[in-house]
């Protein structure tokens, strides 16, 4: 999804730059902070793209018509949602998508721009849930909730490479 998307990251209690106070340190969501800050209910993310010929349904072959695909959308939600929250993690941390509850509601054609917002509404020890709305210049066309959980990142891959290999 790299192609052509813009973002704006982080963006908490409607402040652009994330200004929050200083939170208390807690155990449970010591993972999930950058400095004093800690990702809370409220950091926002949104992202924009156009919609061009390869993210059509027919290109991406979840269907035949000429349209934005629901795998482009999804993409689009996982990519706005993980970028959101990246600023507060530990080096060498990550997120990855483990839940999608969402509605392809309208479809969207090539060349109209898509814009996606996320919000975090609950974070529980290293998951993090998310809002996610899509929108179009002719409103809404996909909304729901998205889940992703906080990973060491090199750890994770560690554990996924084994897999298989002690069969």
């Amino acid at each position: 999804m790299n192609s052509g998307s813009k973002h704006v990251l982080g963006l908490g209690s409607g402040n652009a730059d994330c200004v929050w106070g200083t939170h208390k340190m807690n155990e449970e969501r010591a993972y999930c902070r950058k400095g004093n800050e800690m990702i809370e209910p409220g950091v926002k993310g949104r992202s924009e793209i156009v919609v061009t010929e390869n993210l059509t349904a027919r290109a991406i072959g979840s269907g035949e018509l000429d349209v934005y695909a629901t795998p482009a959308m999804i993409a689009l939600i996982e990519e706005t949602a993980w970028k959101s929250v990246t600023a507060y993690l530990r080096p060498g941390e990550g997120t990855v998508g483990t839940k999608l509850d969402i509605s392809h509601v309208s479809a969207t054609p090539i060349g109209q721009k898509v814009t996606c917002e996320t919000e975090v509404i609950e974070v529980d020890r290293r998951r993090i849930v998310f809002q996610v709305t899509v929108s179009d210049g002719c409103g809404l066309i996909g909304e729901g909730v998205h889940e992703r959980f906080v990973v060491e990142n090199e750890r994770f891959i560690r554990k996924a490479l084994q897999k298989g290999k002690n069969d």
